[in-house]
């Protein structure tokens, strides 16, 4: 049983680009450690998503400012889509990529998710947002 997180002092910068957005509500979405962190500067509250099992990397948002998709570093990484105002996640991702997750960004009408691994190749997956299905894969560019 793990302990109840009260509050995160801090915020992942280090190697990471566009990890910090409002949402809809006016909260603050952004990431430290191995969580995703909701922050209500009206409240001064924050609430925390806590399904990943290693650090988080990196950060995408949806065009509906409120659907948010986080993903981990490891041999086999893990990508979350969750509500950052109910903080519940609708679907876990895994297997198509790996060595950890380098980049993702939302489609601009929230439908799929694109993410680069970490791998030598660089490798490119497309997600169907609902189901997490991947809809498309392929190597980038190893450069």
């Amino acid at each position: 049983m793990s302990a109840a997180i009260d509050w995160v002092h801090g915020y992942r910068g280090y190697k990471c680009r566009n990890n910090v957005r409002f949402l809809k509500n006016g909260s603050v979405a952004y990431h430290a450690a191995g969580l995703g962190i909701v922050y209500d500067p009206a409240a001064r509250t924050q609430h925390h998503f806590d399904k990943h099992t290693d650090d988080v990397t990196c950060m995408a948002y949806s065009p509906d400012r409120r659907t948010v998709a986080t993903g981990e570093v490891g041999r086999k990484p893990k990508i979350f889509i969750w509500d950052g105002i109910s903080m519940r996640d609708s679907v876990c991702i895994q297997g198509k990529l790996q060595k950890g997750i380098k980049c993702m960004d939302f489609s601009p009408s929230g439908k799929f998710l694109v993410a680069v691994d970490a791998s030598n190749d660089h490798n490119i997956a497309i997600y169907n947002v609902k189901t997490g299905v991947c809809v498309a894969f392929g190597p980038g560019d190893k450069t």
